[in-house]
């Protein structure tokens, strides 16, 4: 049996985007999609449901959420603000440029309910899965950026699928 696992990208109709991923994993005839819909920006890290929601988080290094609005690269600044010398302690012996990046990752709606994972729990493992590897804190999920979002799926054969594709001009790669 040959097992297909695409993911095909983004729709873009008037004022509304919907990301969607094709996975044809069970039934080699059967694919199923998924849009991804109702994006919305949470008004904390627990702002969304387990079962319905997907999430999708963003967040900078703690360091640079305590001295927000600062220039500086470098963890120990003798020009920097109050905040930062209380961070400082940290840092002293390790004077090494702290990367200025931005760590992201995101579930979808059915991943909570099928780990059996609290919202925490989602949260930390995402924290994870974006390739942070200090201490999870309440001050780094604190510092996160929550958008929710929801699923509707649908099924459809592989042949139904393929003629969809081409009936809007685009190819389809097996």
């Amino acid at each position: 049996m040959r097992v297909r696992r695409t993911t095909l990208g983004l729709i873009r109709l008037p004022n509304v985007s919907i990301s969607y991923r094709v996975t044809n994993f069970l039934f080699p005839t059967i694919i199923r999609v998924s849009l991804l819909t109702n994006f919305e920006n949470a008004t904390d890290y627990l702002d969304w449901t387990v079962g319905t929601h997907g999430i999708q988080i963003t967040f900078q290094h703690p360091f640079y959420s305590a001295i927000s609005g600062s220039d500086s690269s470098t963890p120990v600044d003798s020009n920097a603000s109050s905040s930062t010398s209380l961070l400082s302690f940290a840092w002293s012996s390790r004077p090494q440029e702290v990367p200025r990046r931005k760590y992201s990752a995101t579930y979808l709606p059915d991943v909570m309910p099928a780990q059996q994972w609290t919202k925490l729990q989602a949260i930390d493992s995402a924290i994870r899965k974006a390739g942070w590897d200090g201490k999870i804190t309440d001050e780094l999920r604190r510092g996160i950026h929550l958008r929710r979002y929801q699923s509707s799926k649908a099924f459809a054969t592989w042949e139904e699928y393929a003629q969809w594709r081409e009936g809007q001009g685009l190819s389809v790669r097996v």
